[in-house]
């Protein structure tokens, strides 16, 4: 048994996921993790007088190896809160901890409650996004932004992988997501693309009252890195089409950032509400957010992010 281990592990180094950063390195030196670009793009709308709602939150807001940044920028801002359908995702958040079980086509805010939206790895879920992106705009305040980070369902990539997910037996699609991505199979969700290319997307959000303020198309994960092999040619052709001009074909994720129009008054006599006393504006602001009584899910005391915490973001 023991020299076939050390023959799988030696194929891994030689010809498996072994070389695959220093191929990336040769052939997409331009390449650059999504995630991190997201979080880059979130910071930058993030401040003492933001408030921020995180929807389909999950049990974090950005990727594994970001929690340091991802409670810093939640300590941050005026009011964080999250909301996603799971409650048991929701108890186990890692920063956030004003969060709400709701369905985001129907949200719990009273209108133009928060500044910022984001949505990351979220829109590929939703059966009706015209919907979810109406309630959007109604609890933004006017010229408040929605950040959307989603997969590219034009890209040649998400075409494979959704052929893959219809062709192949679920059971095997979820040992395959949980071999690429550690993803457990209760956090794989039937995923419906229906607002996942630039143009659908810009077409929804302009419709719900947004304007864009900037799109950016990012290379996705290579599907075959596991194989140096076949990620070789896979590389290739990304670099081919991207030199090509066909960016949209070649790139897997969208991060877009949609301004909210003024479209009301209310807007002002919304933002009125929150321009109080200093000293009383946090307490005035978690009351005043909700058109209906909802019990918030975690600790109402936020713990900064140098203190140590546990699961359930309480103090350890």
């Amino acid at each position: 048994m023991k020299p076939f281990v050390a023959m799988g592990r030696a194929l891994d180094r030689y010809l498996g996921r072994g070389p695959y950063f220093a191929l990336r390195s040769r052939f997409e030196p331009e390449w650059e993790y999504s995630q991190l670009a997201y979080a880059r793009v979130v910071s930058a709308h993030l401040n003492s007088a933001t408030r921020w709602l995180d929807a389909g939150c999950g049990h974090q807001s950005f990727a594994d190896e970001l929690e340091e940044e991802e409670r810093k920028m939640s300590w941050e801002s005026r009011l964080a809160v999250g909301c996603d359908i799971g409650y048991s995702a929701l108890r186990k958040h890692r920063s956030l901890d004003k969060n709400v079980c709701c369905t985001l086509a129907e949200l719990p805010f009273s209108d133009s409650s928060f500044n910022l939206v984001t949505l990351n790895n979220v829109v590929e879920h939703l059966e009706k996004p015209e919907v979810v992106f109406r309630e959007f705009a109604r609890i933004l305040e006017s010229d408040g932004r929605i950040v959307v980070h989603t997969p590219n369902a034009g890209s040649w990539l998400i075409r494979v992988i959704r052929f893959g997910r219809r062709l192949l037996p679920e059971t095997l699609v979820l040992r395959f997501i949980r071999f690429l991505e550690f993803r457990e199979p209760e956090d794989v969700f039937p995923t419906h693309y229906r607002a996942n290319t630039p143009k659908k997307l810009s077409e929804i959000l302009g419709n719900a009252g947004f304007e864009e303020e900037q799109v950016l198309l990012i290379p996705g994960g290579h599907l075959f890195r596991f194989a140096a092999p076949l990620v070789i040619p896979e590389m290739l052709l990304n670099r081919f089409l991207n030199r090509s001009g066909w960016r949209e074909l070649a790139c897997a994720v969208m991060l877009v950032t949609y301004r909210r129009i003024r479209q009301t008054s209310t807007d002002d006599c919304a933002r009125g509400r929150y321009q109080t006393n200093p000293q009383t504006a946090k307490r005035e602001q978690v009351s005043d957010i909700f058109q209906v009584p909802r019990k918030i899910v975690g600790s109402e005391e936020r713990v900064p992010p140098s203190a140590p915490t546990n699961r359930t973001g309480q103090p350890s």
